[in-house]
């Protein structure tokens, strides 16, 4: 989680148009005290390809818990509506039509997107631009980190 966490620090802001297009989930990293409220290591779900179903169904020791194994776990999908940014996120875990929310960009730089993962909570992550083709997001309240790579559209 501190390598993420050290990315994000020395990121840098995105511009709107640099986000449009598609990015997939290269790793995800979250904290055992996320998890269960206790002290223990971070877990670790990288495939720099793009995390795919039967990547988190190994790491989380259920095979067979998705329809498609080969299809990416996590894909955002930015958009420009208007002069709003737009995030579609899709993955099996989430409704079929994928889950459209605004991003939102603070006064620091740092865009956000709250998905909707169908459970009560507050999902908010913060985000910023590693590379030209790479964005790293923190779970707001700390503990999880996500890492997205820009595929050719």
């Amino acid at each position: 989680m501190a390598r993420l966490e050290a990315v994000f620090g020395a990121a840098r802001p995105a511009k709107r148009a640099e986000l449009n297009g598609t990015w997939v989930l290269v790793t995800d990293v979250y904290t055992q005290q996320f998890q269960t409220g206790l002290n223990g290591p971070d877990h670790v779900l990288t495939n720099r390809e793009g995390i795919r179903n039967s990547d988190a169904a190994r790491q989380a020791k259920h095979p067979s818990s998705y329809h498609d194994p080969q299809q990416f776990y996590w894909r955002l999908m930015f958009r420009h509506v208007g002069n709003r940014v737009q995030i579609v996120s899709r993955g099996e875990w989430l409704r079929p039509d994928g889950d459209v929310e605004d991003v939102t960009f603070a006064g620091n730089g740092d865009f956000e997107f709250e998905p909707d993962f169908g459970a009560e909570g507050d999902f908010l992550y913060r985000c910023r631009m590693e590379t030209a083709t790479r964005i790293v997001c923190l779970f707001h309240k700390g503990g999880d980190g996500l890492e997205f790579r820009k595929t050719a559209d």
